[in-house]
């Protein structure tokens, strides 16, 4: 039975806790090896051997510490045959060997950010990327979760695609039809820029009145920070901030998923709201393409074309009321 160390420290929201939870699960019925999880919180399940580190998730000097100091006496106690790092980076100076979970794509993407404007996405863009393309080199394989992504990064660390696995989040799941919601819109993502919140704000000032709901994962204080962009259509947003699992399965079952991020490693929200049979209306992007391939309720627009936005949504209010028996009055959908 080998031992398997797998290094999460780093996953704390959104997406990365989604795949901690979706290994933690698969490493619970794996009899053939052993599972030490090192994560920044203990896990629900008791059964499951956990190490916390918390202190990893004070911010990216603390992670530093612990990926070069703090990890030592952890790999000298648990003796793992293998590492399975969830966290963009190997763990540097052993010659155990490494798999590499990619799931920042931030580093190899063409949108460039300053210092001032967001600090942790300039992080990544510039100090950390050759740490992660440094990583993939040295790592024995790495795990992307998309074919695009597999080419994408093969290309800009310069290494040969072989070396890289597509797996998919929620890989054999079976896609229901659960969907009954109404034309109100849900849009879950944090406020970072490239998220692209405002083509949405611009689509709901272009519909005026006729603009409908919209219902987003942020706080007020985070909305305030788009200004003016979001002040002009406050009446038809909705601040839920962050919601739990069961919480973002509700939204999906009664909402239409719009989806206008420019850069994703894979979107899970696209896939999550696929598998209940939710109308997606998503920007026209790579990844977005792949995850919805053969879905026949998704919508494309161009990224920064708020009209297309706009006209999307109208069409499928207009479709809504007729499926609902009001064909002349799309307002009450």
């Amino acid at each position: 039975m080998k031992t398997i160390l797998v290094k999460a420290v780093a996953a704390r929201e959104s997406g990365a806790m989604t795949i901690l939870k979706e290994f933690l699960r698969s490493s619970a019925t794996d009899r053939e090896n052993r599972y030490v999880f090192l994560t920044g919180s203990v896990p629900e399940n008791k059964q499951i051997q956990c190490i916390p580190v918390p202190a990893a998730q004070r911010g990216m000097l603390h992670r530093l510490w612990f990926d070069l100091f703090g990890i030592r006496k952890i790999l000298k106690a648990v003796r793992p045959d293998e590492i399975l790092s969830l966290d963009n980076l190997t763990v540097p100076f052993t010659r155990i060997p490494q798999t590499l979970y990619l799931q920042c794509v931030i580093p190899f993407f063409r949108d460039k950010w300053r210092l001032s404007e967001s600090p942790r996405l300039w992080l990544y863009r510039y100090p950390m990327k050759p740490l992660i393309i440094h990583s993939v080199r040295k790592a024995r394989k790495v795990i992307v979760q998309t074919e695009w992504m597999k080419g994408l990064c093969a290309a800009a660390c310069r290494t040969d695609e072989s070396r890289f696995l597509v797996r998919p989040p929620y890989a054999g799941v079976r896609e229901q039809n659960l969907w009954q919601g109404t034309a109100r819109f849900f849009y879950p993502a944090t406020a970072y820029p490239y998220k692209n919140h405002a083509v949405l704000f611009r689509a709901l000032k272009a519909l005026g009145k006729c603009a409908p709901e919209i219902r987003l994962t942020l706080t007020e204080e985070a909305l305030s920070a788009f200004g003016a962009a979001y002040g002009d259509v406050k009446t038809h947003v909705t601040a839920l901030g962050v919601l739990n699992t069961e919480a973002m399965r509700r939204e999906y079952l009664s909402s239409v998923l719009v989806f206008p991020s420019r850069m994703e490693s894979y979107g899970l929200p696209l896939k999550e709201a696929r598998l209940l049979g939710a109308p997606i209306l998503a920007a026209d992007t790579p990844f977005a393409r792949e995850v919805l391939s053969g879905y026949e309720r998704a919508r494309f627009f161009p990224p920064e074309d708020e009209n297309a936005l706009a006209n999307l949504m109208i069409s499928f209010r207009k479709e809504h009321a007729h499926a609902s028996g009001d064909p002349a009055n799309p307002q009450k959908a």
